[in-house]
Protein backbone atom coordinates (compact mmCIF):
# COMPACT_ATOMS: atom_id res chain seq x y z
CA UNK A 1 0.00 0.00 0.00
CA UNK A 2 2.64 2.52 0.61
CA UNK A 3 4.60 1.75 -2.02
CA UNK A 4 1.20 2.53 -4.55
CA UNK A 5 0.30 5.36 -2.41
CA UNK A 6 4.13 6.86 -3.07
CA UNK A 7 3.97 6.05 -6.83
CA UNK A 8 0.57 8.13 -7.25
CA UNK A 9 2.17 10.94 -5.11
CA UNK A 10 5.20 10.75 -7.57
CA UNK A 11 2.90 10.84 -10.45
CA UNK A 12 0.80 13.90 -9.30
CA UNK A 13 4.17 15.40 -8.98
CA UNK A 14 5.10 15.01 -12.48
CA UNK A 15 1.65 16.76 -13.91
CA UNK A 16 1.99 19.38 -11.56
CA UNK A 17 5.71 20.13 -13.00
CA UNK A 18 4.23 19.63 -16.43
CA UNK A 19 1.17 21.76 -15.98
CA UNK A 20 3.60 24.36 -14.14
CA UNK A 21 6.02 24.38 -17.41
CA UNK A 22 3.28 24.61 -19.55
CA UNK A 23 1.56 27.46 -18.06
CA UNK A 24 4.96 29.50 -19.48
CA UNK A 25 3.61 29.56 -23.26
CA UNK A 26 1.60 32.39 -24.70
CA UNK A 27 0.80 33.57 -28.49
CA UNK A 28 3.55 34.82 -28.83
CA UNK A 29 5.80 31.92 -29.03
CA UNK A 30 4.17 30.75 -32.14
CA UNK A 31 3.95 32.03 -35.71
CA UNK A 32 0.61 33.93 -36.61
CA UNK A 33 -0.09 30.96 -38.91
CA UNK A 34 -0.38 28.35 -36.20
CA UNK A 35 -3.81 27.19 -35.23
CA UNK A 36 -4.38 26.14 -31.57
CA UNK A 37 -7.13 24.07 -31.66
CA UNK A 38 -9.50 21.44 -29.64
CA UNK A 39 -11.73 18.76 -30.47
CA UNK A 40 -15.09 16.97 -29.58
CA UNK A 41 -16.49 13.69 -30.74
CA UNK A 42 -20.22 13.64 -31.06
CA UNK A 43 -20.55 10.35 -30.32
CA UNK A 44 -17.94 10.59 -26.93
CA UNK A 45 -19.26 13.67 -25.90
CA UNK A 46 -22.50 14.67 -27.57
CA UNK A 47 -24.44 11.44 -26.95
CA UNK A 48 -28.08 11.60 -27.47
CA UNK A 49 -27.70 8.60 -29.97
CA UNK A 50 -31.85 8.24 -30.18
CA UNK A 51 -32.49 12.21 -30.73
CA UNK A 52 -32.72 14.57 -33.62
CA UNK A 53 -34.21 11.78 -35.84
CA UNK A 54 -30.04 10.38 -36.37
CA UNK A 55 -29.98 6.89 -37.01
CA UNK A 56 -27.84 4.04 -35.86
CA UNK A 57 -23.89 4.31 -36.20
CA UNK A 58 -21.70 1.22 -35.85
CA UNK A 59 -20.95 3.15 -32.47
CA UNK A 60 -24.59 2.35 -31.07
CA UNK A 61 -25.02 -0.92 -32.52
CA UNK A 62 -21.54 -2.20 -30.71
CA UNK A 63 -22.37 -0.36 -27.38
CA UNK A 64 -25.54 -0.64 -26.19
CA UNK A 65 -32.15 5.63 -38.69
CA UNK A 66 -30.61 6.84 -40.84
CA UNK A 67 -30.35 4.63 -43.59
CA UNK A 68 -27.26 6.26 -45.03
CA UNK A 69 -27.03 6.48 -48.83
CA UNK A 70 -30.45 4.78 -48.50
CA UNK A 71 -32.52 7.21 -46.96
CA UNK A 72 -33.07 10.97 -46.75
CA UNK A 73 -30.64 13.37 -45.43
CA UNK A 74 -31.44 14.12 -41.89
CA UNK A 75 -32.43 17.71 -42.41
CA UNK A 76 -32.18 18.25 -38.48
CA UNK A 77 -28.58 16.85 -38.55
CA UNK A 78 -27.75 19.56 -41.02
CA UNK A 79 -29.94 22.51 -39.28
CA UNK A 80 -27.71 20.89 -35.94
CA UNK A 81 -24.08 21.51 -37.82
CA UNK A 82 -25.16 24.66 -39.22
CA UNK A 83 -26.07 25.94 -35.80
CA UNK A 84 -22.77 25.01 -34.17
CA UNK A 85 -21.01 26.14 -36.92
CA UNK A 86 -22.36 29.87 -36.70
CA UNK A 87 -22.09 29.89 -33.09
CA UNK A 88 -18.34 29.09 -33.25
CA UNK A 89 -18.00 31.69 -36.26
CA UNK A 90 -19.75 33.89 -34.12
CA UNK A 91 -17.20 33.72 -30.95
CA UNK A 92 -14.17 33.96 -33.54
CA UNK A 93 -13.04 30.16 -33.86
CA UNK A 94 -12.44 28.81 -37.02
CA UNK A 95 -14.53 25.51 -37.48
CA UNK A 96 -12.43 22.40 -38.81
CA UNK A 97 -14.58 19.41 -39.61
CA UNK A 98 -13.82 16.01 -39.61
CA UNK A 99 -15.48 13.71 -41.65
CA UNK A 100 -15.51 10.73 -40.14
CA UNK A 101 -14.72 9.23 -36.82
CA UNK A 102 -14.96 5.88 -36.94
CA UNK A 103 -18.69 6.54 -37.47
CA UNK A 104 -19.99 4.59 -40.61
CA UNK A 105 -24.37 4.81 -41.02
CA UNK A 106 -24.92 0.89 -39.66
CA UNK A 107 -26.92 0.59 -43.02
CA UNK A 108 -23.68 0.59 -44.77
CA UNK A 109 -22.09 -1.89 -42.88
CA UNK A 110 -25.31 -3.85 -43.18
CA UNK A 111 -25.20 -4.05 -46.57
CA UNK A 112 -22.19 -4.11 -48.00
CA UNK A 113 -19.47 -4.40 -45.23
CA UNK A 114 -18.47 -0.78 -44.95
CA UNK A 115 -14.68 0.04 -45.17
CA UNK A 116 -14.77 -3.73 -45.97
CA UNK A 117 -16.05 -3.31 -49.61
CA UNK A 118 -14.86 -0.37 -51.87
CA UNK A 119 -18.54 0.89 -52.37
CA UNK A 120 -17.99 3.01 -49.71
CA UNK A 121 -15.77 4.71 -51.53
CA UNK A 122 -19.08 5.99 -53.41
CA UNK A 123 -21.17 6.38 -50.64
CA UNK A 124 -18.12 8.24 -48.33
CA UNK A 125 -17.82 10.68 -52.04
CA UNK A 126 -22.07 11.36 -51.89
CA UNK A 127 -21.62 12.30 -47.75
CA UNK A 128 -18.52 14.36 -48.70
CA UNK A 129 -20.62 16.48 -51.22
CA UNK A 130 -23.23 16.90 -48.97
CA UNK A 131 -21.18 18.61 -46.11
CA UNK A 132 -19.30 20.52 -48.11
CA UNK A 133 -22.78 22.03 -50.07
CA UNK A 134 -24.01 22.76 -46.15
CA UNK A 135 -21.33 23.50 -44.54
CA UNK A 136 -18.76 24.84 -47.13
CA UNK A 137 -19.43 28.27 -47.61
CA UNK A 138 -18.40 28.76 -43.85
CA UNK A 139 -15.88 25.58 -43.33
CA UNK A 140 -12.19 26.33 -44.82
CA UNK A 141 -10.80 23.20 -43.17
CA UNK A 142 -11.69 19.56 -43.39
CA UNK A 143 -10.07 16.11 -41.76
CA UNK A 144 -10.86 13.28 -43.62
CA UNK A 145 -10.14 10.51 -41.49
CA UNK A 146 -9.80 11.19 -37.59
CA UNK A 147 -6.34 9.50 -36.40
CA UNK A 148 -6.27 7.93 -39.99
CA UNK A 149 -3.12 5.93 -37.84
CA UNK A 150 -5.36 4.02 -35.96
CA UNK A 151 -6.96 1.88 -38.84
CA UNK A 152 -4.09 -0.28 -39.29
CA UNK A 153 -4.03 0.10 -35.53
CA UNK A 154 -7.12 -1.56 -34.88
CA UNK A 155 -7.02 -3.71 -37.36
CA UNK A 156 -5.85 -6.30 -36.10
CA UNK A 157 -8.42 -5.99 -32.76
CA UNK A 158 -11.68 -6.64 -31.54
CA UNK A 159 -11.60 -3.93 -28.85
CA UNK A 160 -13.81 -1.15 -31.61
CA UNK A 161 -16.99 -4.38 -32.77
CA UNK A 162 -15.03 -6.52 -35.41
CA UNK A 163 -11.80 -7.47 -36.60
CA UNK A 164 -10.34 -7.39 -40.36
CA UNK A 165 -7.62 -9.57 -40.75
CA UNK A 166 -4.25 -9.02 -43.03
CA UNK A 167 -5.86 -9.97 -46.21
CA UNK A 168 -8.63 -7.80 -45.92
CA UNK A 169 -6.09 -5.16 -45.55
CA UNK A 170 -4.49 -5.90 -48.59
CA UNK A 171 -7.76 -6.32 -50.85
CA UNK A 172 -9.00 -2.62 -49.11
CA UNK A 173 -5.14 -1.54 -50.62
CA UNK A 174 -6.28 -2.55 -54.10
CA UNK A 175 -8.86 -0.62 -54.65
CA UNK A 176 -9.26 1.82 -57.71
CA UNK A 177 -9.32 5.35 -56.00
Amino acid sequence: MKKACFVLVLFLSSIALVIDRCSCLDRSQFPPSFLFGTATSSYQIEGAYLEGNKGLSNWDVFTHVSEGRFGEINSEGIGFYNKLIDALLLKGIEPVVTLHHFDVPQELEDRYGAWLSSQIQDDFGYFADICFQAFGDRVKHWITLNEANMVPNMATTVEYGHQIDALTLWQMQSWEL
